[in-house]
C-alpha cells in the first residue's frame, strides 16, 4: 500500500491517542499535515535547535504527530505489541473468528439477521433484531455484566480474548430472555 494507518487502542491493545502509520518509500517525500519543530532535519540535536530548517526528517517521520516523544504511552504500545506478538495475529483471528460464527449460528436461530461470514470480519458482529432493538435490552444485558454497543438499528458484538464459550452462551440466553 502507499499508506497504512491504524489505532492503537481497541485491538492492538494499546493506549488511546497514539497510531501507526507505515508509508510506502515513493509517498515520503510528500507534505506533512503539521510543521513541527521535531519533524525537522537535526531535530534531535538539542544544542541546535535554533538553527532552524527547512529540510524534514528522513523517510516517514515528516508524517509524525508533533510532540512524539510520549515517555507514558509509548513504553505501553511497545508491550501491547510485544503481547500481540507473542499471542500471534493469525491465532488472534482465528479465535475471535469462532467466537463471531458461534454468535452467529446462535443469533440465526433466533431468526436476528447476521451478514454471511464473506461480508464480515472475524472479530466483531452485528445483530439486526427483525422488529427493531429491544426497549431496554442495553440495560439488561448490562445488569448480567453483558456489554455490547448499539449501531444504528444492530447491536455490536466485539468478543476478544478474555472472552470464553461460557460468555457467548450467557449473551445468547440473555438474548433469548429479551425477545
Amino acid at each position: 500500500p502507499d499508506y497504512l494507518i491504524s489505532a492503537c487502542y481497541k485491538w492492538l491493545l494499546g493506549p488511546y491517542s497514539l497510531g501507526f502509520m507505515y508509508v510506502h518509500p515513493s509517498r515520503q517525500n510528500g507534505e506533512p499535515l503539521e510543521h513541527n519543530w521535531i519533524h525537522r532535519k537535526n531535530s534531535e540535536d538539542f544544542d541546535g535547535l535554533v538553527n532552524y530548517r527547512d529540510e524534514f526528517q528522513a523517510g516517514a517521520r515528516r508524517y509524525d504527530v508533533g510532540e512524539r516523544s510520549n515517555f507514558a504511552l509509548l513504553p505501553m504500545a511497545t508491550s501491547a505489541l510485544e503481547q500481540v506478538l507473542e499471542w500471534g495475529v493469525c491465532e488472534i483471528a482465528e479465535s475471535l473468528s469462532a467466537f463471531t460464527a458461534q454468535i452467529a449460528r446462535e443469533a440465526n436461530a433466533l431468526d436476528l439477521h447476521v451478514l454471511p461470514p464473506h461480508l464480515r470480519a472475524g472479530h466483531m458482529i452485528g445483530l439486526r433484531f427483525p422488529k427493531g432493538i429491544p426497549h431496554d435490552l442495553l440495560k439488561q444485558l448490562s445488569e448480567q455484566q453483558i456489554y455490547v454497543s448499539v449501531r444504528g438499528d444492530s447491536i455490536r458484538v466485539s468478543p476478544h480474548l478474555y472472552n470464553t464459550k461460557q460468555d457467548i452462551e450467557r449473551l445468547i440466553d440473555a438474548l433469548k430472555r429479551s425477545m
